[in-house]
């Protein structure tokens, strides 16, 4: 009785605690203290700063430049945040890395509400927890990167598309989720609709669920509209204002050489089975979690949209050319979900040799110390 009483009360306790707060709390304590300490890159986050503050000096939010020349790298939501927080805090290192601290904290705070969602709270705070911690997110969750913004409209999409399937397949899902794609496609491109979009091609094809596209062939529509309504108009005014330039650039240059000829940072096919390991240590150590969170039938619908979304975004980057760490970002806050729920299903049976579990850390803990050189020093090439 006394042993069920203190079991009641823990539980009791742990429902009235704020997590979404405390991971607030402990993802501005852990990304802002060293956010000003370092000055930018020159080549990424100078080149980003300089955009941002060239569309203040011309008042020019719309079409972006770069030292008076047009720049069509990259579309505008990521540069709007930088203009935001740099008028708001002044233009330091520190004001113009915020957007990436306020993206990766959202993130945190998405993959915590789908654990608690499809798990439990005490489930989804761990994923939080397990995301914010990884090399990957210490790096880049600290730098001014628009791969961080793409993650969460990713993340963002993938979680409506699963509440889709487990929800009552509401319209409103749908076109949440072609929402979200939009804002991906402005964030870095055609690669926003691609991935989201290809990873539920995959599970539709796995699940066997293709009758979605005959019963809800109308709200399908309807979302794509929106997304077209979305993301297309800032694409036709940059064509119509800059015409082959904006083409050649943009969607030849970034979105077709860079995967066919490997335009820079060209890498072999095995680079992620390489890079993974280091960028999601230290959690990469103990696979044994994340084979743990699929053994059994519970949830299967959201294992297998990670599964599908892996899959399709690794194949696909591992045939470009081009090839960063960066690319696979979208991916580590479902795998710290995957882990966060392997990890406890690991402790609940006891299964606590530390040893064999922290063996792959003793092992990869220098690899990945060398790996930060590598990855910093890579980050600050084009992305």
């Amino acid at each position: 009785k006394i042993g069920g009483f203190f079991m009641s009360t823990i539980t009791k306790g742990i429902k009235r605690i704020p997590f979404p707060l405390i991971l607030l709390l402990f993802g501005l304590l852990f990304f802002l203290p060293f956010l000003g300490t370092f000055e930018l890159t020159a080549i990424t986050e100078g080149e980003y700063s300089g955009v941002a503050r060239e569309m203040v000096n011309r008042s020019e939010f719309i079409s972006p430049y770069f030292n008076n020349t047009f720049w069509a790298d990259k579309p505008p939501i990521h540069l709007w945040l930088l203009v935001f927080f740099g008028k708001l805090g002044g233009w330091s290192e520190f004001s113009l890395r915020l957007p990436g601290v306020l993206m990766s904290i959202l993130t945190g705070l998405l993959i915590y509400h789908i654990g608690q969602k499809y798990y439990s709270k005490k489930t989804g705070f761990s994923a939080a927890l397990i995301f914010f911690t990884t090399i990957e997110m210490i790096i880049a969750g600290q730098i001014i990167f628009v791969d961080m913004t793409l993650t969460f409209f990713i993340v963002l999409a993938l979680y409506f598309f699963l509440r889709f399937f487990t929800d009552g397949r509401r319209r409103s899902s749908i076109c949440c989720f072609f929402l979200a794609c939009a804002g991906a496609v402005l964030t870095k491109g055609l690669i926003g609709l691609l991935i989201p979009g290809g990873g539920a091609l995959v599970y539709l094809f796995w699940n066997k669920e293709w009758d979605v596209f005959k019963q809800h062939a109308k709200d399908l529509l309807i979302g794509f509209f929106l997304f077209l309504l979305v993301s297309v108009p800032w694409f036709v005014v940059e064509t119509f204002r800059h015409g082959d330039a904006f083409i050649n650039r943009f969607f030849i240059y970034f979105n077709i050489e860079r995967f066919t000829k490997g335009v820079d940072n060209v890498n072999p096919w095995y680079y992620y089975l390489v890079i993974v390991p280091l960028t999601f240590f230290p959690w990469s150590a103990f696979p044994r979690t994340i084979a743990s969170s699929f053994k059994l039938g519970e949830n299967k619908k959201l294992n297998r949209v990670i599964l599908s979304l892996s899959l399709f975004t690794i194949l696909f980057f591992s045939i470009s050319k081009t090839k960063l760490h960066t690319y696979l970002l979208p991916l580590y806050p479902f795998w710290s979900l995957m882990t966060a729920v392997g990890w406890e299903r690991i402790w609940a049976k006891k299964e606590r040799s530390l040893w064999s579990l922290f063996a792959g850390t003793l092992i990869l803990f220098p690899l990945t110390m060398i790996a930060l050189f590598i990855l910093s020093s890579n980050t600050s090439g084009n992305n």
